[in-house]
């Protein structure tokens, strides 16, 4: 590799070398076998068009998958089939992916929640101020269902 600040400009054989090999190897890799640094090849392929290759950028992701790795249609289906019933993490796992993969994918094929349902949803909320006033009046009232509705209100406030 060099290691010397001049730009050196690529050749023609760099350039088909760079054709054949962008879908096989590493921006490393390549550069490696032709004596160049990592980022100077990522630049000349963007330069050539040379985008969209299984390992064009960077290498191996994590588990062992190339980065940028496409989706598969079965890969997209097992999505579509759990990603309302399963988080990213666990679907992430199914399939080899990252949790941050899988929900850049659900964006991209606009698999999106209506009407979320959150934490505080299940949570109930304590009694409005005339609901209080209201159970205090109520308290001793001679109807037992008033009476009843009452104690819940102030059972609500323990």
């Amino acid at each position: 590799m060099r290691n010397n600040s001049k730009c050196v400009p690529f050749t023609d054989v760099e350039d088909r070398i760079l054709q054949k090999l962008y879908m096989e190897k590493t921006c490393s890799q390549i550069g490696d076998l032709l004596g160049r640094s990592r980022d100077s090849i990522r630049t000349r392929m963007k330069r050539l068009g040379l985008v969209g290759g299984r390992r064009h950028l960077s290498g191996l992701g994590s588990a062992g998958r190339t980065r940028f790795n496409q989706w598969s249609e079965a890969e997209d289906d097992i999505l579509k089939a759990q990603w309302q019933h399963l988080s990213n993490e666990v679907i992430g796992n199914k399939l080899g992916r990252t949790a941050m993969a899988v929900r850049l994918r659900k964006h991209a094929l606009g698999l999106k929640r209506t009407g979320t349902v959150r934490f505080s949803d299940f949570v109930p909320k304590p009694p409005s101020r005339e609901a209080i006033n209201w159970a205090v009046a109520h308290f001793n009232d001679p109807d037992p269902y008033v009476q009843m509705e009452a104690r819940m209100i102030a059972g609500q406030l323990i």
